[in-house]
Order: structure tokens, then C-alpha cells, then sequence
């Protein structure tokens, strides 16, 4: 079974139908653990009960309306304590919103209207950087560390 089919996806919209909708497309795909929060604050509980693979959190529709010198803001993204990957949902996104969204801990921005493809491409992809980048760590007991040629050559000595 591929890896995202068996993940935990959490969907945070402070819309129920929009939310309900979204984790709806998710399972048509095939992801079958979703997990729906109606507020960031209200996923936290959702992390300490278990494993959350990918959150995706909806920005408000009022965080849509901006001014040009003034960038959007974004709550931060869910879970901080817990190393999950997370994607933000954002109307017509610029690159602007796209720095603020990775400033607030935000992996992934994925534009609205979504494309329920496109979030689950998404997902599997933030999911295979996470898997690699868990392989690629070194251990917490490897005593090793930067080595210098100079010190290379008198160990050898």
C-alpha cells in the first residue's frame, strides 16, 4: 500500500462545509484518516491524541482582503512541537504571501480554488521530503562531527 493511503491528514477550516468538502475529496482519493478541526487552537488536541502525518489548514476568507503595502498574516501553523508538515490553503496566493506563509511554518502553499489532485500530489510529496529528510538525519548516539584534514592527517600519524 502506497504511504500516503495510510496517512493521518488533518483539515483545519473554520467553514464546517468547506472543511467536510475537502476532507470528503481527500477520501474519494483514497487517504482514509482525516481527522476535521474547525480552529488551529483546536487541533493541538488532535496532535497530543496522535500521530498527524500532514495538516491542512484553510486561511480565513477576511485574511483575503489586503492592502498593497501591507502583507497577509497568517496564524501559525498547527503543531510546531510536533514537526508536521503543513500546507495553507490561500486564495489567489502571491509571492509575498507564500514568504509570509513559510515565516509562520508553512511547508506548502496550495492555491484556491483547490483541486483535490493537487492537494493529494501535494501531500505525498511533503510527506516523501519528510520521510527522506528522517533517513538523511544522523543519530542522536553518532559521536562524529566535522573533520578537519589537519586532524584527519594526525590521527593517521
Amino acid at each position: 500500500m502506497k504511504l500516503i493511503l495510510s496517512a493521518h491528514v488533518l483539515v483545519v477550516d473554520h467553514d464546517p462545509q468547506t472543511r467536510h468538502e475537502t476532507a470528503e475529496a481527500l477520501r474519494a482519493l483514497g487517504i482514509q484518516r482525516v481527522t476535521e478541526a474547525g480552529r488551529v487552537e483546536d487541533a493541538e488536541a488532535v496532535f497530543t491524541a496522535g500521530r498527524v502525518d500532514v495538516a491542512v489548514v484553510t486561511a480565513e476568507r477576511a485574511d483575503a482582503v489586503r492592502s498593497a503595502d501591507q502583507p497577509r498574516q497568517f496564524p501559525p501553523a498547527p503543531g510546531p512541537d510536533f514537526c508536521v508538515p503543513s500546507i495553507l490553503l490561500l486564495a489567489t496566493p502571491v509571492r509575498a504571501d507564500i514568504r509570509a506563509a513559510n515565516a509562520a511554518g508553512y511547508d506548502a502553499v496550495v492555491a484556491l480554488p483547490l483541486m483535490a489532485r493537487t492537494l493529494y500530489r501535494r501531500i505525498g510529496s511533503l510527506m516523501q521530503r519528510a520521510r527522506r529528510h528522517e533517513r538523511a538525519r544522523v543519530p542522536a548516539g553518532y559521536a562524529g562531527g566535522p573533520v578537519t584534514l589537519d586532524m584527519a592527517a594526525e590521527a593517521k600519524e
